[in-house]
Order: structure tokens, then C-alpha cells, then sequence
């Protein structure tokens, strides 16, 4: 019936669950780190965020 109206609610609370652990682990990450300051802001790639921009260069296509 939900999906009849196109509101997936699982769907939107997997994503909204994904964000907050994201941004948990970013916090984390700022209050043990000592001395840099874009560590302490958030400002770092992850593993999956780093793996993720290296595929997409690998797949841009460059004009000859």
C-alpha cells in the first residue's frame, strides 16, 4: 500500500540510518584526533569514500 503512494519508508530510514552513522563516525573521528585540524572538522575521505572517487576517475572520459 506504501509503495502504491511511493513512500518507502524502509527504504528512507536505511538512508537516514546510513547519514547519522556517517556523520557519528566523522564526529568521532574529530574528538580523538590530535594536532589536525581538517581531521577534527570532518574533512577526510574514508576507505569507501576514496574507493568510490577512484572509480569514478577511472570511468571519466577525456576529451581528445
Amino acid at each position: 500500500m506504501l509503495k502504491l503512494f511511493k513512500i518507502d519508508l524502509l527504504a528512507r530510514a536505511k538512508a537516514e540510518i546510513a547519514r547519522k552513522d556517517k556523520e557519528l563516525a566523522r564526529e568521532i573521528a574529530g574528538r580523538f584526533s590530535r594536532g589536525n585540524l581538517s581531521i577534527q572538522r570532518g574533512r577526510f575521505l574514508t576507505a569507501d569514500d576514496l574507493e568510490k572517487r577512484k572509480q569514478a576517475v577511472a570511468n571519466y572520459r577525456f576529451k581528445k
